[in-house]
């Protein structure tokens, strides 16, 4: 029994099966303790639909995204999907906020055609002054490989990014820790100004600055909203 144990171990299957049911316990447990507990008979009457509240266009690099980037934003309830898409990612994270305040879901995405998964938060205090986002993902294969990412049954972690953000008057300035694989942390600062041009429309810009890759990152986009009718 020991050496079919030590065989498997070998292989990554515990490696695998471990971690990936450790995620989805941990993501389970969350929300039986989040989700309402009770439902009245006008919710069951008259469901809720899924809409699109706003859709994202951005050009250029931030901390997260490279080249032309588009970002629909969906919303039902307490629950709103953020999706991202790009030349070499593609990337779906889901939000239930028990309060205003606070947000909390899986995601999952691919990256250089390495699929990955990992639990996602964010906070949003002082009437929405400062916000946090919280971000850890696993890979299945390695997006760095030589030839190409290729997405197989090996289990490693991906990445971790933590930013803190503060905002006023349209003025984002912020600061992220963010991990890579084995790579040491980076420390990125970065500020993003947003204007609005009507209620439905909004350009924006920002520029961050890489510490460890001494790098900078420049952007810009817009915003377009859809209010509800």
């Amino acid at each position: 029994m020991k050496n079919l144990i030590s065989l498997l171990k070998k292989v990554g299957v515990f490696k695998a099966i471990g971690i990936s049911a450790l995620i989805g316990f941990i993501l389970v447990i969350i929300f039986l303790v989040l989700l309402p507990k009770n439902s009245n008979s006008q919710e069951i009457s008259s469901p809720e639909k899924w809409k699109i509240n706003s859709i994202n266009f951005v050009a250029g690099e931030t901390p997260l995204t490279k080249g032309i980037t588009l970002s629909p934003v969906f919303s039902k309830g307490k629950s709103t999907i953020m999706i991202d898409l790009n030349q070499e990612l593609g990337e779906l994270m889901f939000f239930y906020s028990p309060k205003k305040w606070c947000s909390i879901g899986p995601s999952v995405g691919f990256f250089k055609n390495t699929s990955w998964v990992g639990p996602i938060a964010s906070l949003n205090i002082f009437n929405g002054h400062v916000t946090t986002l919280n971000w850890v993902g696993w890979s299945f294969g390695n997006p760095e490989a030589i030839g190409g990412g290729t997405t197989n049954s090996n289990v490693d972690f991906l990445f971790s990014f933590h930013q803190v953000s503060v905002n006023y008057f349209g003025v984002e300035g912020y600061y992220i820790l963010q991990h890579y694989q084995k790579n040491f942390p980076g420390h990125i600062v970065g500020v993003k100004y947003t204007f609005a041009l009507g209620d439905n429309f909004s350009l924006f810009g920002g520029y961050a600055y890489m510490f460890r890759a001494d790098k900078s990152l420049w952007s810009a986009g817009f915003i377009l909203l859809f209010p509800e009718k």
